[in-house]
């Protein structure tokens, strides 16, 4: 997808953003190709509003998610007798104006133009769908394709059906920190997503994936998307990974276990009930439930026990543990099995895990939901109940790893937070590199070192790579002035803390220096910390004053690292014996 503007209309505005906020991202009159990929950055200090943009489309994406969602709990909306629950007409921020562009196939009325010639040709040429989500403040939103004169047989209004074909196809979300407002939509999502799975399999109803697009990357899904790299990326893709230089330095898995527990069993919905003539005719005591995993055992629990290299069923845990040995060889057997069984695509091998994944949300009771549904709470992560790891029904287990630069091979466990924070948004971004997906990362590069971020973008634009095909939209928040310097001054969005609109940027961002991009953005000139720089400035105040106790202020100033404001002070020391010196001869 590709982002045109988000318009805030609701009169009590939305969080830090006041009403008639508006901003602007891919200019839909340039003559640039709207498959063209740099991320949008927004600047500013704490609290001006940067995450709550993210946190606004979250909350608009997971609000038309779930008025068009087909599977939803049966007491997941609000009823006639003002029941609490789900109301399409009531969204945080309640009244918007969302535009973008989405590529689809549909025939075109003129399919002879082509991007070929840029001076003619518009993206309103490139079947792209011009898409504008309109919500009055208690009204339901209006979805329009303002451009379908461009399509053949295509209405303007769209229906349930069409409206399938043009929402992004994922929306993720990533929080360095504890932004659980950003986390919110996305907590609802997966418990929406567990009782879509729990339903059918109540109803004796096939399951693929998830209905709902939205992922929420965390802790658990570290080990999933490094394995689903790992396991079926292509060798080009994974240099981000595999190179010390530019990442971590991951040369390869060498094992994992899974396992997946098979003991939680559901009741079966009354319809399905009703086709079992008698008791009689069943010969299990529990007749009337059905085992949780039963219904990915030939979508994804046979595929994976194909690919493992041992597996057996632990009737004391009943569990099915799964064992896997990497010989790293070109024809290694676990990696072609999983090729194989998962069409060569790491995408839907990561789909599978998130299926598994939602599946451990089995313990949360239907009370406990109801509350997340209907909470607009920004501590809702606190009322979820952690299931005990032997407990869950799924776990990825003793994943080791060879690290370039180590003798022995080390569990993915031990690597450190800025490496985790790398593997969730450099390689989900790698996995979906060919999907048309809205990206929402707030602050993702905190616990990097000071040369990842100074090269996050340009190895995100790597992983990801120029596409005919696909648009993906990365939106970042961030204080980190490298990140800054490596994006355009049209991909860069600055937010002033108290001010209704965006400020406008008069630096050319592109390849400024740091100390360049923290003056204008922070008006922080200073380079070094408070502490040093009062020794330093006590030093120069002494002076002014015409105190001259030079070998006092050179003991003081050799504790101090090499910075270019002890240079200065430094030399004005040296320039001033001189002069006395001078004097006194």
């Amino acid at each position: 997808m590709k982002l045109l503007s988000l318009h805030i209309t609701d009169p009590e505005g939305f969080r830090s953003l006041r009403n008639n906020f508006k901003i602007e991202f891919y200019n839909k009159d340039s003559k640039d190709s709207p498959y063209g990929f740099d991320p949008y950055c927004f600047v500013g200090r704490n609290g001006s509003g940067k995450s709550n943009v993210l946190e606004a489309l979250g909350n608009i994406f997971y609000h038309i998610e779930c008025i068009y969602l087909e599977n939803k709990p049966d007491d997941f909306e609000e009823d006639i007798n003002g029941k609490k629950g789900f109301s399409p007409e009531v969204c945080s921020p309640n009244a918007f104006v969302l535009e973008y562009l989405i590529p689809v196939s549909w025939n075109l009325i003129n399919e002879e133009k082509t991007w070929d010639d840029l001076n003619e040709t518009t993206w309103d040429d490139l079947s792209f769908a011009h898409i504008r989500i309109t919500k009055e403040d208690n009204g339901l939103p209006e979805i329009e394709i303002v451009n379908n004169e461009f399509f053949k047989d295509i209405e303007k209004g769209a229906d349930r059906t069409t409206v399938k074909t043009i929402l992004p196809e994922l929306i993720v979300g990533y929080s360095s920190g504890e932004n659980e407002t950003l986390s919110l939509p996305f907590f609802k999502m997966r418990f929406l997503q567990y009782d879509e799975y729990s339903t059918l399999l109540a109803k004796k109803q096939p399951y693929g994936e998830p209905e709902g697009r939205m992922i929420y990357l965390d802790n658990q899904y570290t080990q999933a998307i490094l394995l689903s790299n790992f396991l079926l990326q292509g060798s080009e893709y994974l240099d981000p990974f595999k190179n010390e230089d530019i990442g971590i330095g991951i040369e390869e898995i060498v094992q994992f276990r899974l396992i997946i527990r098979q003991h939680h069993k559901v009741r079966f919905s009354e319809e399905i009930l009703e086709t079992i003539k008698t008791v009689e005719e069943i010969h299990e005591d529990d007749f009337d439930m059905v085992e949780l995993t039963s219904n990915i055992e030939k979508s994804i629990l046979n595929k994976l026990k194909a690919c493992s290299t041992t597996n057996y069923y632990d009737r004391d845990s009943k569990s099915l543990i799964l064992d896997y040995y990497i010989t790293n060889k070109v024809d290694d057997p676990v990696k072609k099995a999983f090729k194989f069984h998962f069409n060569e695509s790491p995408l839907e091998l990561f789909r599978a895990f998130q299926t598994l994944l939602t599946l451990n949300l089995y313990q949360v009771q239907s009370e406990t939901k109801g509350e997340v549904y209907n909470s607009d709470s920004l501590f809702v992560g606190e009322t979820i109940p952690v299931v005990a790891s032997d407990q869950r029904i799924f776990r990825i287990k003793d994943l080791w790893i060879k690290k370039s630069g180590l003798k022995n091979e080390m569990l993915s466990k031990s690597l450190s937070d800025g490496e985790h924070q790398f593997l969730h948004s450099i390689g989900i971004c790698m996995l979906l590199r060919n999907t048309k997906s809205l990206f929402l990362l707030d602050e993702p590069e905190t616990h990097f070192n000071p040369e990842w971020r100074a090269k996050f973008v340009s190895t995100l634009k790597t992983c990801l790579g120029e596409s005919e095909t696909v648009t993906r939209d990365i939106l970042i928040t961030t204080h980190s002035p490298f990140i800054i310097s490596d994006c355009y001054k049209d991909k860069v969005k600055w937010f002033k803390k108290g001010e209704s609109q965006l400020a406008e940027i008069e630096i050319t961002t592109f390849g400024s220096s740091p100390n360049e991009i923290t003056d204008y953005f922070f008006e922080y000139s200073d380079m070094i910390p408070k502490r040093p720089l009062k020794i330093i400035e006590d030093i120069e105040r002494e002076i002014e004053e015409g105190k001259t106790d030079f070998d006092e202020y050179l003991r003081l100033l050799k504790g101090l690292g090499e910075s270019s404001e002890k240079f200065m002070v430094l030399n004005y020391i040296a320039q001033l014996k001189e002069q006395i010196n001078n004097a006194d001869e």
